[in-house]
């Protein structure tokens, strides 16, 4: 016999279930147990958190037109020293052009596996309803955990300059007492003022770290007041930051380091083969669409093919991605915001 189709109907319709692949979160009930664990991916959340993209106009990514690169055109500010006390009589200036540059989509990721024909019968047997949930929610934390990584890389070889110190390097600020743990008021002040003042940035500041700015922050939301009488709750609420705690930080960018991001200034982009979460089965044994991880919110194209040879199915989750981070010449370069592109680095120290 070829191998092939032999006489199955639709697969989402008596396989899979398409009911069993609506409402992943269902499965999620228990983040202690081994499948449903899912890792601490701070940067890649915060990147698609409202936080970040509120008011933000996404970078367009064509999905069916197969285009993964987009132009980007902006303009620099101005500079005092182009304003004059008085203007000329002829047409003359300053010449003003746009700026460009091109973003594209090229991190490609797949993942992909087998189940056993046997195995897969009980899928649609009453309880064993769950079986296609429990098998997609135990591949995407793994899958989410390399997508991060990459987007840590990419941060950490493009973190853009500190307008106060004039360079990109990390900037060392005490948090914490050794002896006690207790809160360090002149690290937070020194992130709040090197945002704010010096580097211009409006917004909530959002700090992607884990170690000891976890720690700190933890302390931060507990303490009260210090000897010298500072109010650390109060200190909180007049600074205000956002914090994403991210377990695969410090091995991306350094012992204790953490990132500070103004909103809106850097983006996680993904392309996707399939434009919608609409099933479209090609035969009766193969199919694919879109899926969202719940806890995530990644968007990943999914297939599943059944191979009548081996009598196993096949699964594939695919999605292409990249990190948007903005171009270092947005400033004159006689502008003191010159290479700041809206992150800031440090590296949290206990004293």
């Amino acid at each position: 016999m070829a191998c092939g189709y032999s006489g199955n109907t639709g697969i989402f319709a008596n396989a899979i279930c398409e009911d069993a692949l609506i409402g992943l979160n269902m499965i999620n009930r228990d983040c202690n147990i081994g499948e449903n664990k899912r890792t601490k991916i701070g940067f890649t959340q915060m990147l698609m958190h409202p936080l970040n993209m509120v008011d933000i106009e996404v970078i367009p990514i064509e999905d069916m037109l197969k285009e993964r690169t987009v132009r980007i055109y902006y303009l620099q500010r101005a500079i005092q020293s182009q304003i004059n006390d008085t203007c000329s009589v002829a047409c003359t200036g300053d010449f003003d052009d746009f700026c460009e540059t091109t973003f594209a989509c090229t991190t490609d990721k797949c993942y992909e596996w087998q189940v056993s024909r046997d195995d897969f019968q009980r899928v649609c047997a009453g309880t064993e309803k769950e079986f296609a949930q429990r098998l997609l929610m135990s591949k995407f934390d793994a899958f989410a955990r390399e997508i991060n990584e990459a987007n840590l890389a990419t941060m950490n070889a493009n973190f853009g300059e500190n307008a106060r110190t004039g360079n990109n390097l990390t900037v060392a600020i005490n948090v914490l007492t050794v002896a006690n743990n207790d809160p360090v008021a002149v690290g937070l002040l020194t992130v709040d003022q090197d945002y704010r003042e010096f580097n211009e940035y409006c917004g909530m500041p959002l700090i992607v770290g884990q170690g000891n700015w976890a720690r700190y922050n933890k302390v931060l939301d507990s303490s009260c007041c210090n000897d010298g009488g500072i109010d650390y709750a109060d200190l909180v609420n007049k600074t205000g930051f956002g914090f994403f705690l991210d377990t695969q930080a410090i091995a991306a960018w350094g012992a204790n380091q953490i990132g500070v991001f103004a909103p809106g200034t850097h983006q996680f982009v993904q392309y996707n083969r399939t434009n919608s979460e609409t099933i479209f089965e090609v035969s009766p044994l193969s199919a694919y669409t879109r899926m969202i991880d719940p806890v995530t919110g990644i968007n990943y194209d999914f297939t599943v093919i059944f191979d009548d040879c081996a009598r196993e199915w096949y699964f594939k989750l695919e999605t292409c991605f990249d990190l948007f981070v903005p171009p270092t010449d947005q400033y004159n370069a006689s502008d003191p915001q010159e290479g700041t592109t809206g992150s800031l680095r440090y590296t949290a120290n206990t004293v």
